[in-house]
């Protein structure tokens, strides 16, 4: 029997960094070389007929270890660019001109920009990590909780001015809009919050289905 051409390594990439698509492919990488050595051993004592067949399914097994590795290989390039494409998204979020907040559909914080952060007089990393209620740092509650029910019964592009109330500072108007996002099937809320546009007293609350 002819001996199998070797085929490439597959690049084995770090386990703590590999998805259930790399340990898929690595499953599958193994249980053809596993059938290919098998194929390979039972060949030494075939038939003529049966040799040439055996022969042709380990160069099909061949085959397809290379497609698995190369397989692999693109799916580490694409996590590569998602993982590029989701820092230029974080670097845009951290820069934007206003102060921004990303709560679930209940108003508990997610994420928070640096002017957010700013404008609480906290840190984006306290507030990421403590993961506590937005209505924390607001005032009046009452219009708060007002724009989450509009939201909850299919609002969009909810607005109101809220009394913000940040850490170890007075409490502060601001002018709110808030629009929900859906992200991989959770409901996610964007609160977009501008400090000082809104005369003190102001309590409007406005929606639109656009």
């Amino acid at each position: 029997m002819k001996s199998p051409q070797p085929t490439d390594a597959v690049q084995t990439p770090n386990p703590s960094d590999a998805g259930p698509i790399d340990a898929a492919l690595r499953r599958w990488t193994r249980t053809i070389e596993r059938l290919k050595a098998r194929l390979t051993l039972r060949s030494a004592s075939a038939s003529p007929k049966l040799e040439a067949a055996l022969d042709e399914a380990v160069t099909t097994y061949d085959l397809l270890l290379q497609d698995l590795a190369g397989a692999e290989i693109a799916n580490r390039h694409l996590r590569s660019e998602v993982a590029s494409m989701e820092r230029q998204l974080d670097d845009f979020f951290q820069k934007m001109p206003v102060a921004c907040v990303v709560t679930d559909a209940s108003g508990t914080i997610r994420r928070v920009n640096a002017r957010a952060a700013s404008l609480l007089n906290t840190s984006a990393r306290h507030l990421e990590r403590e993961s506590g209620p937005l209505v924390y740092y607001v005032q009046e509650r009452q219009p708060f909780f007002a724009l989450l029910n509009v939201l909850a019964t299919g609002g969009e592009n909810v607005g109101a001015a809220l009394l913000i109330r940040p850490r170890e500072r007075a409490p502060m108007q601001v002018d709110t809009s808030v629009v929900p996002h859906n992200v991989d099937g959770e409901s996610l809320l964007l609160w977009f919050l501008n400090p000082g546009s809104v005369p003190c007293g102001d309590s409007r609350t406005t929606t639109s289905a656009d």
